[in-house]
């Protein structure tokens, strides 16, 4: 075998190799696989098993089983009990530093009925990576994975993830959108936010950039406030801006947040306006102006009244006095 013919198998074992990865390797359960250390490797599919001892809030027995996660990815697991057994079945989750992990997509833990389904969603916004499901009880189970490309390699953090921090003026863009499979749901939401640090109003402006079906929503909150403006995007080069009025009383840094939902491809751009420092600023000299020029033009009347009042009071002591006179 020539080198050519040598780098093409290689290459040829090395994708075998990575697609076997996320192939589910047995299509039911085999021990031992009692330990992180010798778990069964599953993907995408379905995989059987039985737990053989203990009762049903207990059990010696427990299967533990490693998913790979595919690059930029949806993860839909369940587990089912298939027995007609009294024995309760429970489902956990770890990552891949074998720290137990709280997925909010994550129905009851345990089912304990025939055909009942316990079932959650992982979401992978990185590299390949590989979680754990460990099942313990009592009964016979199937497990269900399946993948979904997220295909937004850009995606921006969703709103249980730390918002992505965003500056003034800069122009960005994003996608949205939602999976259904198994009676899961699954919603992405992109949330971004900016600070600001004196009195302020912030603006958000939202355009759909494709001409896709579904519809982009947006939401513009200053959680420390308690408002919020919705947005609401159908046709492709739509766009709407939306603000909120930010009242910095105690100096320190507001945080803005604008959240992003729907299906749909879109671009953003935050504005602020200081106008209320001016806003005060500009009363403020007006009120002097008008003060000044009020002083102005009453000083000179003043000035008057007085003099013809003084004059009044002198003219009337003059005619006393004549009076008083005559009469003598």
């Amino acid at each position: 075998m020539d080198g050519r013919n040598i780098k093409k198998a290689t290459v040829i074992l090395v994708m075998i190799v990575f697609m076997a990865s996320f192939i589910s390797v047995v299509d039911g359960e085999e021990e031992p696989n009692d330990s992180m250390d010798d778990p069964n490797v599953i993907g995408e599919g379905n995989t059987t098993g039985r737990l053989d001892s203990g009762s049903s809030y207990s059990s010696n027995d427990e299967d533990m089983f490693r998913v790979n996660i595919p690059v930029n990815s949806i993860v839909f697991f369940s587990l089912k009990k298939t027995d007609t057994g009294s024995g309760d079945i429970y489902l956990k989750t770890f990552g891949s530093d074998r720290e137990s992990i709280y997925l909010s997509h994550y129905s009851s833990p345990s089912v304990d009925v025939a055909g009942e389904v316990t079932r959650g969603i992982l979401v992978n916004h990185g590299p390949a990576d590989h979680f754990f499901l460990i099942v313990t009880g009592r009964g016979e189970y199937s497990i269900n994975i399946k993948y979904h490309d997220m295909d937004d390699p850009e995606d921006a953090p969703g709103s249980e993830e730390s918002p992505m921090l965003v500056s003034e003026g800069k122009k960005l863009s994003g996608k949205v959108f939602k999976v259904t499979y198994d009676h899961q749901d699954y919603e992405d939401v992109d949330s971004f936010y900016i600070n600001v640090a004196s009195d302020c109003t912030v603006k958000a402006t939202v355009k759909r950039t494709d001409d896709g079906d579904g519809t982009i929503y947006a939401s513009l909150n200053d959680y420390s406030r308690y408002s919020s403006v919705d947005i609401k995007l159908d046709e492709k080069d739509e766009s709407e801006t939306t603000s909120v009025r930010i009242y910095n009383y105690g100096g320190n840094d507001e945080s803005v947040y604008l959240d992003i939902w729907g299906e749909g491809e879109y671009e953003i751009i935050f504005e602020v306006n200081r106008g209320l420092e001016s806003e005060v600023f500009l009363f403020s000299m007006i009120g002097a102006v008008l003060c000044i020029s009020l002083m102005t033009t009453l000083l000179p009347v003043a000035i008057v009244i007085v003099m013809i009042i003084v004059i009044v009071k002198s003219t009337k002591k003059g005619d006393k006095k004549k009076k008083i006179g005559k009469r003598e």
